[in-house]
């Protein structure tokens, strides 16, 4: 199309460049929209983060866990150590045994739990020994005696 001029008043208007005008401005507010968009997606990314106010009172209170747990820690240490520090003098405390009799208080060995359970098993065949032994014997009593066991 062949550009046409207005005059208004003392200037002149060209309604081609007012098209090409309208073009380019419609194209930069594309281009500005578009820009805006990433923009908010971008602050939106950065609102989400944390601040470092936040951080700083996470660390505080995380710090002070770990203070708490430490204290309990050092508290245990000192427990366990003073035990065996009670253990090592020659007051050592009367306990009085299953058998109703008192004796001295042995302190106790760290075992792994293979030697635990091989001791077990071990006195758990003791006992199914004695245990069939003294079936036996009521069997036979009962057998001499004519009478059936309860």
């Amino acid at each position: 199309p062949r550009a046409t001029k207005e005059v208004y008043g003392k200037e002149e208007y060209n309604a081609d460049e007012d098209a090409g005008a309208r073009e380019t401005a419609k194209m930069e507010l594309a281009q500005l929209k578009s820009r805006e968009i990433a923009l908010r997606r971008e602050i939106e990314i950065v609102q989400q983060e944390v601040s470092n106010d936040e951080l700083e009172t996470k660390l505080n209170v995380e710090e002070k866990v770990v203070s708490d747990l430490r204290e309990r820690v050092n508290g245990a240490n000192d427990r366990i150590k003073r035990a065996r520090l009670g253990h090592t003098n020659n007051k050592r405390p009367r306990v009085v045994s299953w058998r109703g009799v008192s004796a001295q208080h042995k302190p106790v060995s760290m075992k792994t739990t293979k030697q635990i359970k091989k001791e077990f098993n071990q006195m758990r065949i003791e006992w199914k020994n004695r245990k069939e032994k003294c079936v036996d014997f009521l069997d036979n009593l009962s057998d001499a005696m004519e009478k059936k066991p309860k």
